[in-house]
């Protein structure tokens, strides 16, 4: 048993973890807490930032329409405070209550962007456009299912410009659903690391299959999906310099799929100063 102790806010916690060879899924070994990114460091990390409690920062929206809009904006090829900027823009319009043609909407994505007073323009805003107004469509017209995770995702993929991996952000984040996981890159990364992901899987082909290795882990190491994506999100985008360096020790080149990070920052989040600490 690997038995931590943690020491923040001024308590201490102790977190209890199988010995690193046991299994915690089929050829997948919980490892070393202390090694960045092994499922038992992800354990630790999700219960020493208190998040398996805090659901509340995940949804981005007051309604499924506006989250439906405010993961449109996110995502592929648009920083999270480029996206949150340009959804808070579009509320302050009432893009869910009054109407909008697609020209309406892609002027106003055109709009440049105060960012900490840096003006930034949208990118896409004509794409962009198009599938807001038409997701609005399908929603003013049809009647999501609320039951689960799965079946609001699978609902929402009937909507152009949605895919799994969008509409699995909506659903994790409107529902606080835990049966589903977003796969982008740092996910995918992060699943090579921990192995159950290959460096060439194809999200694109494979997203069910993959997503069903990921909930798998994160039943195994007793974290809500939901959760454990987030963490990994935000573990490994701050640390690019670290995860560079451990998938070059798994063999992976920049040609694979899941690719390699830009070596050139090597900033890092709380968590290493706070894993540095553990006894």
């Amino acid at each position: 048993m690997q038995i931590k102790t943690h020491y923040e806010d001024g308590k201490y916690f102790e977190c209890n973890i199988p010995d690193e060879d046991i299994e915690v899924m089929p050829g997948v070994p919980w490892g070393n807490v202390s090694q960045p990114f092994t499922p038992a460091f992800w354990r630790l990390a999700c219960i020493a930032n208190g998040a398996i409690s805090d659901t509340a920062r995940y949804h981005l929206g007051t309604s499924l329409k506006e989250e439906v809009i405010a993961c449109l904006l996110g995502g592929h090829g648009v920083k999270g405070e480029l996206g949150l900027a340009a959804f808070d823009y579009l509320c302050k319009k009432n893009i869910v209550n009054e109407y909008y043609s697609v020209e309406d909407i892609e002027l106003m994505l055109r709009e440049p962007l105060d960012i900490d007073g840096r003006f930034i323009k949208y990118r896409y805003p004509r794409q962009k456009a198009k599938y807001i107004f038409v997701a609005l469509q399908y929603l003013n017209s049809n009647t999501p299912p609320l039951e689960g995770g799965k079946k609001l995702r699978d609902w929402l993929t009937a909507i152009p410009g949605i895919g799994y991996k969008t509409a699995s952000w909506i659903a994790r984040n409107w529902l606080d659903a835990t049966d589903i996981a977003i796969l982008d890159i740092h996910i995918h990364r992060a699943g090579v690391i921990a192995g159950i992901f290959l460096p060439n899987d194809n999200v694109a082909k494979d997203y069910l299959r993959m997503e069903n290795n990921f909930v798998q882990l994160a039943n195994g190491i007793g974290i809500p999906a939901n959760v454990l994506d987030n963490q990994i999100w935000n573990e490994l985008r701050t640390a690019p310099a670290t995860v560079r360096k451990m998938l070059e020790e798994k063999s992976v080149a920049s040609v694979d799929r899941c690719g390699l990070p830009a070596s050139h920052n090597s900033s890092t989040n709380r968590n290493y100063k706070l894993f540095a600490s553990v006894q």
